[in-house]
């Protein structure tokens, strides 16, 4: 095994230059994933004809999705470049396939099998790459600035995610009031084409730095994998990336049900409070990457984490009464803690993790992340109809299911907090890129 030694001249052309094709190859593949989940997703399916539960379904397993980065676990080259261009390529032609299949003269049942093969593939690549691919372009970046870069990453990608939804909702519901949806979804199929150029073009110009390298032990791929579990700083992350995918799944997956019916919230007025929320995101993200690479990582998750339980603590006593101004506040203390908190919790990684453990530990992370928060969901999920079914009361207390959920997730945001804290005073040894 080689141990990677940083001798980098970060303010050199190559480097300045891959930073700002990284900024542009994240943003289309987030445009792409845009068009292939939620809404979008939706609108195929009933183009298709599956049922709700068979979406249902479908939406589920993409949640879970970031269990295929387990598989990027036997990925062991030193030179990643090729590899990452090759499988993002497939995995971006696979999504633009997806909105070919309706235009295809085929059986019902053909186009069905097509379909759920397809977006399978699609995830599954995309998910076994994603760890390497962001170990590479991150390496871009010095530490130090880590913060700053991150943010701007992020709010390049949510003003531009929020002008392209519109402008392929506007396609979609012009194309659907002409009764010409396969039009639209033609569109949609040369956008993907035209994004996934965009992507490997990105990627083919941005340099995969060499490091100087100092001979150590090999080891085989068990023996790393050992190594990487008995290293304290991972468990710890580990923990910390379970906790906030938790909470969050907890306090969230009920509350547009809730808004919908409990609440008899407009679709207007939801759009208005998710904006809201992306602009207080957007807004925190500027202040939060400065805050975190004058003081840490560490600190940054701290008080993300103080936010986010904060903003589920107000939906704890949201009612049907004052929903309107409750949610209101939640959306916009969710907002500036979602700012951050992702951000954060990678970045953790990279102060904490040597570089040649770094993609293992993304991809274990994300994969127990994603499990833990399966299984949170599905256990909340099972408390909520026992709520419902008991005429929203619990413990004798009369009560909404979303307001113990709530709660729940608020506990588990404290948890997360709690540990950063930890984290953040514990004399761990920083790890240089």
């Amino acid at each position: 095994m080689n141990c990677l030694l940083d001798t980098f001249d970060y303010n050199a052309r190559e480097f300045r230059r891959g930073r700002f094709f990284y900024v542009v190859e994240a943003t289309s593949e987030y445009l792409v994933i845009l068009l292939v989940t939620g809404s979008f997703l939706a609108r195929i399916t009933s183009e298709l004809g599956f049922s709700d539960s068979l979406t249902g379904i479908i939406s589920s397993f993409l949640s879970c999705g970031s269990l295929f980065q387990l598989f990027a676990l036997l990925i062991r080259k030193k030179r990643v470049k090729r590899i990452t261009i090759g499988m993002c390529v497939l995995s971006q032609l696979f999504f633009m396939l997806l909105y070919l299949i309706p235009l295809a003269s085929l059986s019902s049942q053909v186009k069905t099998g097509s379909f759920i093969c397809i977006i399978f593939i699609a995830f599954f690549v995309s998910n076994v790459v994603k760890p390497v691919k962001i170990n590479w372009q991150m390496s871009l970046v010095k530490n130090g600035h880590r913060g700053r870069f991150t943010g701007s990453k992020e709010i390049t990608s949510l003003i531009c995610g929020i002008v392209f939804s519109f402008v392929m909702g506007y396609i979609v519901d012009h194309f659907g009031m002409l009764k010409r949806m396969n039009t639209a979804f033609l569109i949609f199929a040369l956008t993907i084409f035209g994004l996934a150029v965009l992507t490997t073009l990105s990627m083919v110009f941005t340099i995969e730095p060499e490091r100087e390298e100092v001979k150590q032990e090999k080891m085989t791929f068990p023996e790393s994998l050992r190594k990487l579990l008995n290293n304290k700083n991972v468990l710890l992350l580990m923990c910390l990336f379970s906790l906030n995918s938790m909470s969050q799944t907890v306090a969230t997956s009920f509350l547009n049900t809730y808004m919908i019916k409990e609440m008899a919230f407009s679709q207007t007025f939801i759009v208005l409070l998710t904006t809201v929320s992306s602009v207080c995101r957007i807004i925190s993200t500027i202040f939060l990457g400065k805050y975190a690479d004058r003081k840490s990582f560490a600190a940054m998750a701290t008080l993300c984490f103080a936010l986010n339980s904060a903003s589920y603590l107000i939906c704890v006593f949201a009612v049907p009464e004052n929903g309107s101004i409750m949610l209101l506040l939640y959306y916009i203390l969710n907002g500036a803690a979602m700012g951050g908190i992702g951000n954060a919790v990678l970045n953790l990684v990279f102060d904490y993790v040597p570089h040649t453990q770094r993609s293992d530990m993304i991809a274990l992370s994300h994969a127990v992340s994603g499990v833990m928060a399966l299984l949170a969901t599905m256990t909340a999920g099972e408390l909520v109809s026992y709520i419902q079914d008991s005429g929203n009361t619990f413990l004798g207390i009369a009560v909404y299911a979303q307001q113990v959920t709530a709660l729940i997730g608020m506990f588990l945001a404290a948890f997360a907090m709690t540990l950063s804290v930890i984290i953040l005073k514990k004399a761990f040894v920083l790890q240089k890129h």
